[in-house]
């Protein structure tokens, strides 16, 4: 599923570059490409307010006017903070962590000064999920994304909601080379409801299983629900109550 919505957002990304160098009778430096990069995200960011720093106590402004805070001395990621989520609900390490995204082309912005339409799953769920496990590199389906869409649970609760540039090189894996900076919303839900179509495998009847734990004074089984079918036609792995 992750590997069905990377190859589809590669293509998109590919066909971007086409008509964008089509006309380019020889290639660009890589140098080339990395001064077009922060060009362009300067060319967001200017109409933007930009802190350097990040809060001493990592207390940040929230809101659609909050200003981008840069997270690292390079200036590979500016984080604006939409939504600081639950205080307390912080991330483990290794935690499976879902989220939602969409994304914006910021070469494309800087040539039209317009975001356009995104890309990503927060409206097409067709894409499928998206998921890492925090702060685990050496697992394929964490390292394909990137450090970028971590970092922000670095600072904030897992429920958080950011605005985050990414440039290439903390960006997804496969689009290193492209050196292309994205501008993502990203959304890290916890409500196994926000996520339960997700799992639905497309263009088929199949469902992913999953095992949860209910953990009430009278509800303790683990029960095997298959994502995606109304409650009363769950399946569980033995006779009981239904989950709530």
């Amino acid at each position: 599923m992750k590997r069905h919505l990377l190859h589809t957002l590669s293509l998109a990304l590919g066909t971007a570059a086409v008509v964008a160098l089509g006309s380019c009778s020889d290639k660009r430096s890589y140098a080339d490409l990395l001064s077009t990069e922060n060009q362009s995200v300067n060319a967001f960011l200017v109409n933007q307010n930009v802190y350097l720093d990040i809060p001493a106590d990592t207390v940040f402004q929230v809101g659609k006017d909050a200003p981008y805070y840069r997270l690292d001395e390079e200036g590979n990621l500016y984080m604006q903070v939409i939504n600081a989520g639950t205080p307390r609900n912080r991330v483990e390490s290794d935690q499976l962590i879902y989220f939602r995204f969409t994304r914006w082309n910021l070469n494309k912005y800087a040539s039209t000064g317009e975001l356009g339409d995104g890309e990503g799953n927060s409206s097409n769920v067709n894409l499928g999920s998206a998921s890492f496990r925090y702060g685990n590199y050496t697992l394929t389906s964490s390292s394909q994304w990137g450090a970028g869409l971590q970092t922000p649970l670095q600072y904030l609760p897992i429920d958080c909601e950011v605005n985050i540039i990414i440039k290439s090189q903390y960006g997804v894996s496969t689009e290193i080379a492209n050196v292309v900076p994205y501008l993502y919303n990203v959304r890290y839900p916890t409500d196994p409801g926000e996520r339960r179509h997700w799992h639905r495998w497309p263009h088929s009847g199949r469902h992913r299983i999953l095992n949860r734990t209910i953990k009430t004074e009278t509800e303790r089984e683990s029960y095997k629900i298959h994502i995606g079918y109304p409650r009363h036609n769950r399946r569980t792995s033995r006779r009981g109550p239904e989950p709530a």
